[in-house]
């Protein structure tokens, strides 16, 4: 199991290792984390950066550009951080919103996106934090066989226990997420095939990259160009297709159920998450001239397209999982 920043913590959910998903979402809500901790007024940079009970402005940035260019513009920005290293031509900083302007424009060729969800991680300004996360990540664990957990904290396979668990969990939160170092490992151990779960695939388009002409299988389950079931039964025909067994009995039985329930209702009593629905990935296209009939978003300051204003009735419903 690898995961990317969350996924990390996802995978230890979905396998079994944490099985209290509940107990630790209430001491993530009375951690004030998702409220002006690390989102919002982002207290944590704030008393990082000395500002007192001032806030912190903060946003995060996807870049398509080199690894090393985005590195060698952060170093005279000491309050914009590398966060997420995804591929070698494929990054996400965060920090002071006009430092983090100032990079983008400092790289030659650069195209960048605001991710929308800003938050202080994956970066020293996260250090106010630090013992909180590490109290909320310090849970009981149970052991799941034949299950190699890789971790980006050190880029390799590690045996989640309760005290490593933490550590990787927190430690990957406080420094920058090297993940085509995960992934070459993984490949030297031996791993050929990687099956992403989403949402999208942005992670299965970075393994060819990382892994160039490496013999590899990258496949998602919610690619962008296909949704639903149709999406399901290609990346598994894709599977066979590539000498890998499939439980073909079992895999009918689901799509049968799938097609027979559509939308899972419940009577009891869940959380559920409201999501803006998936920002489009960072692709070239060709100047369109303003018409009536154009929307456009308006610019920053530095003459990037600004995220849209979200729209409520375009928000994705997640559903209880089955």
């Amino acid at each position: 199991a690898i995961g990317l920043s969350s996924g990390e913590t996802n995978s230890l959910l979905a396998f079994g290792i944490w099985q209290d998903l509940e107990p630790m979402l209430d001491e993530i809500e009375a951690s004030g984390m998702y409220g002006d901790e690390l989102t919002g007024a982002c207290r944590v940079a704030a008393a990082d950066w000395g500002l007192g009970d001032r806030p912190a402005p903060w946003e995060c940035w996807r870049i398509t550009a080199p690894r090393a260019a985005v590195e060698a513009a952060l170093t005279g920005e000491p309050r914009a951080y590398m966060t997420i290293v995804q591929a070698p031509d494929d990054c996400v900083i965060g920090g002071d919103p006009a430092a983090c302007r100032r990079v983008i424009d400092s790289i030659d060729g650069a195209r960048a996106m605001p991710l929308g969800l800003d938050m202080v991680i994956h970066c020293e300004a996260m250090t106010p934090f630090a013992d909180t996360w590490r109290r909320i990540h310090t849970r009981e664990t149970h052991d799941v066989p034949d299950v190699r957990f890789y971790t980006n904290a050190v880029n390799r396979a590690y045996t989640p226990t309760r005290e490593a668990a933490a550590e990787a969990i927190t430690r990957q939160a406080l420094e920058p997420i090297d993940f085509p170092a995960t992934v070459l490992q993984a490949w030297e151990d031996g791993v050929r095939v990687f099956v992403e779960h989403g949402p999208r695939a942005i992670l299965t388009g970075a393994i060819p990259k990382i892994l160039g002409d490496r013999p590899h299988l990258a496949v998602a389950l919610d690619p962008q160009e296909r949704r639903g079931l149709r999406a399901l039964a290609e990346t598994v025909s894709k599977l066979w297709v590539h000498a890998l067994p499939v439980h073909v009995e079992a895999f009918d039985a689901r799509m049968d159920r799938l097609r027979g329930q559509g939308v899972a209702s419940t009577g009891t009593k869940a959380r559920t998450l409201t999501l803006a629905a998936h920002w489009p990935d960072i692709t070239p296209t060709p100047e369109v001239p303003v018409t009536p009939e154009t929307v456009s978003a308006p610019m920053s300051e530095s003459g990037h397209e600004r995220m849209p204003e979200l729209n409520p009735a375009e928000f994705q419903l997640m559903p209880q999982a089955p």
